[in-house]
């Protein structure tokens, strides 16, 4: 594969901190480029000529002015970790030794290989477009792998799932181990999403990522800017199976509960929230800092997961209140009822609300009416308005990841969050955005542009990131 070729179709699998299952998202990805200049809606096209040298994005240029990509999730699957073993060996990885961290490594692999191969093996496509074939061939496979150690301020780092073995089972090249590069030029290793943020998700003011961990990603002063805010999910759902449940749907439980204000405090006072700069977090962190503080509280379970998801929003918030929406966003115009795209460019329904008619869930600020929709505080605009897969610009927050299906602690951040727009878009997406970004982290790889910027992570200098393993 050369840097002419134009077009993709890859596969990226993410397997998150939460250990529910493993996420798969066939994509196809093509290059185009804007129009004198303008990076407004409608000004893109196929490229046509070669574009030598440019599209790869730097902390020192502007991605954005320059050729984009236009992706389309073709089909998705998670794969649920539930009834196997991998629950258990993933989690005790951490302190196994070393011929059976190796093992774990070369199975998970293989066990990553053989679910992607029935995955494209299974159909039909999630898509309407017929143009293409019914089984398009698969130039590449990039595979996240699960994360057992995230050490960066002691150069270490290890996400587990050998791409040899995906590669040898599926016969597809696999691109893997995205972060070690990043870090042995001593970045944080993460966030690696950013990268896709710039340039698949450019029209929003910020990307927000709910899933173990919260991350955020912005432009400020022309760069791209993420960092990870606090955990999420991996707290949740702790909280959660105490309660007997896997994970506490629509943050019903966490809903029942009441602030404890003791505990609350306490979280807010943790060390890591005055750091500033790059910075991200681990499951370590999580261990020996933040669940000790949760743990040591005598609070109900309820009560817990309630302060933990205000805990949530006020960090979010805290953090645009102190980052406002930075002037150069692409402005696309917010048109109700628009359905000729979703966010990301694939035809979908933007005109679609975020919750049903019936949903009577209530968010914080606001009412459960007969409408079945929630109003912010000081508005009398009904939630819909706020969650509209539709909006764009300087002033819009896109929300995905598992956290974004938490109907609490999505209207908390809502609230928290006034006045930008809270931005939820289509469930693809929400559950895959990760997945449909890793795939584009390997694209980039397989082209030798950077896939990682140190803008973001803090490193000596951007990278390529990503082992390569050609069938």
């Amino acid at each position: 594969m050369g840097n002419g070729k134009r077009t993709f179709t890859a596969v990226g699998v993410m397997s998150g901190t939460s250990v529910d299952g493993l996420d798969m998202a066939l994509c196809r990805f093509t290059r185009v480029e804007q129009l004198h200049g303008d990076a407004g809606a409608g000004s893109a096209r196929v490229e046509k000529d070669p574009y030598a040298g440019a599209g790869s994005a730097s902390s020192d240029n502007n991605p954005v002015s320059g050729p984009q990509w236009h992706f389309e999730i073709l089909k998705t699957k998670t794969l649920s970790y539930s009834g196997t073993s991998w629950p258990e060996r993933l989690a005790g990885a951490e302190t196994a030794d070393g011929y059976t961290l190796a093992q774990v490594h070369r199975d998970f692999g293989r066990f990553t290989g053989e679910a992607v191969k029935e995955f494209l093996a299974e159909g039909p496509l999630d898509t309407t477009d017929q143009a293409g074939p019914a089984s398009p061939r698969v130039d590449l496979i990039a595979s996240h792998g699960h994360t057992i150690f995230h050490r960066p301020e002691k150069q270490i780092t290890l996400q587990i799932g050998d791409g040899a073995e995906i590669a040898a089972v599926t016969g597809i090249t696999a691109v893997s181990d995205f972060r070690r590069l990043d870090v042995a030029l001593g970045g944080q290793g993460a966030p690696l999403v950013p990268i896709g943020d710039e340039l698949l998700f450019g029209q929003y003011g910020y990307c927000l990522n709910l899933g173990g961990f919260a991350n955020v990603s912005f432009r400020e002063s022309g760069k791209r800017i993420a960092f990870d805010i606090c955990p999420v999910n991996i707290v949740l759902n702790r909280l959660a199976r105490q309660l007997g449940m896997e994970y506490d749907k629509d943050g019903a439980a966490a809903a029942s509960g009441e602030v404890d204000r003791q505990l609350l405090a306490a979280l807010e006072g943790l060390d890591f929230y005055r750091l500033d700069g790059p910075r991200s977090l681990g499951k370590e962190w999580v261990d020996e800092v933040f669940m000790p503080v949760v743990d040591a509280s005598d609070a109900s379970v309820e009560d817990k997961l309630r302060t933990v998801c205000e805990h949530v929003a006020l960090r979010i918030a805290d953090v645009i209140a102190a980052k406002p929406p930075h002037p150069d966003i692409i402005d696309e115009e917010r048109s109700a009822g628009d359905t000729t795209q979703s966010p990301g460019g694939s035809a979908g329904t933007s005109g679609d609300t975020t919750q049903s008619p019936g949903d009577t869930t209530q968010s914080p600020g606001g009412s459960a009416g007969t409408s079945g929709r929630d109003k912010l505080p000081g508005s009398d605009k009904p939630d819909e308005e706020f969650l509209d897969q539709g909006a764009t610009g300087a002033e819009t927050l896109l929300v995905t990841g598992g956290g974004a299906k938490n109907v609490f602690l999505r209207g908390l951040i809502s609230e928290r969050a006034s006045p930008v727009y809270t931005v939820i878009p289509d469930e693809r997406l929400v559950d895959f955005k990760e997945a449909v970004v890793f795939a584009f982290l390997g694209v980039l790889r397989m082209r030798n542009e950077i896939n990682c910027l140190a803008a973001v992570t803090g490193a000596r200098q951007d990278c390529s990131g990503g082992i390569v393993h050609r069938a």
